[in-house]
């Protein structure tokens, strides 16, 4: 089975580059394009980098706050997570470390305000919380208001005056809820239609055009992926169904676990950044439940195979797990799916992901499930010669 996978995905990389290749022979010049440009490696435990790490423009320089990963065993080995605290600005020199501040935080939801970056919820090394930080351009933090209720692994974004948070993991199981309050977090978060369909833990949000959009993301009780695009704009009662996430010039559907969508404004297009591979990420997140399926069944050759299973997942190669190592996008004018940029340190979950205008910064990420990598990759928009 692992041997099929992988040969799926070699394949699937195959085609995806000859794909972008005939598209940039065949097609008219395009206005502008994305080139990926690698920055200096962040490295806090040894090799390893972070995942869940919070990230902004912070005294004019790229800043990364807090983030998780095991530093001492292993995840495969039975090695404890570990939330750290610390910041680290990227310099001319390189990465430095703030020894002042050491507040541990991961997993939170962000949303670039013009003050700075909203931080709501995530994992303070405790557990789930309900604390929100204003995260000032000079670096200094004030509190911001509470969550209506602990949340880590939400989206978060900034639109029209509000700070907006949707889904994630609460004491309560996944959620499908999604709330706003004014940006400079007066007053009490207002409360929206609930996503449809399914609640979604590590979706992604963006603000484009007047309008709300929320992507991908899973629901870890059903076992299930969210391969789908909604949007909302105030005022309106319920979500709208945008278009199913997919790889362009393909059919099969994809999803964003672990991914980030941006806003291109300047473009009129959501971009996609990188993200697990929805077929492995659902197999491994249905594995419990069929395995439990089997053994009621007294299905003793599923049971032996889902075991060997569960027991391999974490110890594949990279590659096997097929993340998406590219920028891609969808035009709202048209519809239009395309490849923006790929690069091997776009091939991350849990990547922590900063935009400032035509630039984005992908600091670390899961390199595969318990492993984080220590790269960082700079995309930049220029207008095409």
């Amino acid at each position: 089975m692992k041997h099929t996978l992988y040969i799926i995905c070699a394949l699937a990389l195959v085609a995806c580059a000859d794909k972008q290749q005939q598209a940039a022979e065949g097609a008219e010049p395009a206005q502008y394009v994305w080139e990926a440009e690698a920055m200096p490696s962040l490295a806090v435990s040894g090799e390893e980098g972070l995942a869940g790490a919070v990230a902004g423009i912070v005294n004019g320089k790229l800043t990364v706050w807090g983030g998780a990963n095991f530093p001492d065993v292993p995840a495969a080995e039975g090695g404890k997570k570990r939330i750290w605290g610390y910041e680290y600005a990227l310099a001319d020199s390189g990465w430095t470390r703030n020894e002042s501040v050491d507040q541990p935080i991961a997993y939170a939801a962000t949303a670039a305000v013009p003050t700075g970056v909203v931080v709501m919820g995530g994992n303070d090394g405790t557990g789930q919380t309900d604390k929100a930080w204003l995260w000032l351009s000079d670096g200094t933090r004030t509190a911001f208001a509470p969550l209506p209720q602990p949340t880590e692994n939400a989206a978060g974004t900034y639109g029209d005056g509000y700070v907006y948070i949707i889904g994630g993991q609460t004491p309560d199981g996944a959620s499908a809820r999604a709330y706003r309050i004014p940006a400079d977090g007066k007053g009490e978060w207002e409360e929206l239609p609930p996503l449809p369909r399914a609640p979604r833990v590590q979706c992604s949000a963006a603000w484009l055009g007047g309008r709300l959009y929320v992507a991908g993301g899973y629901d870890p009780a059903e076992g299930t992926v969210n391969s789908t695009l909604f949007s909302w704009a105030p005022g309106e009662t319920s979500w709208t169904f945008v278009d199913s996430l997919r790889k362009p010039g393909e059919m099969m559907t994809t999803t964003l676990v672990g991914g980030t969508m941006l806003a291109d404004s300047a473009m009129g297009r959501l971009l996609f950044i990188g993200g697990v591979d929805a077929t492995i990420f659902q197999d491994a997140i249905s594995r419990p439940m069929r395995l439990e399926a089997a053994r009621a069944e007294g299905n003793t050759a599923a049971v032996e195979r889902l075991e060997a299973e569960a027991k391999e997942y974490m110890h594949h190669e990279p590659s096997w797990y097929c993340f998406t190592n590219a920028m891609t996008s969808i035009d709202l004018r048209d519809g239009e799916h395309r490849y923006e940029v790929s690069h091997n340190a776009l091939a991350r979950a849990g990547a922590a992901v900063v935009q400032a205008d035509s630039v984005v910064w992908v600091v670390n990420g899961e390199l595969k499930p318990g492993i984080r990598a220590n790269t960082v990759v700079r995309l930049v928009r220029r207008r095409s010669r």
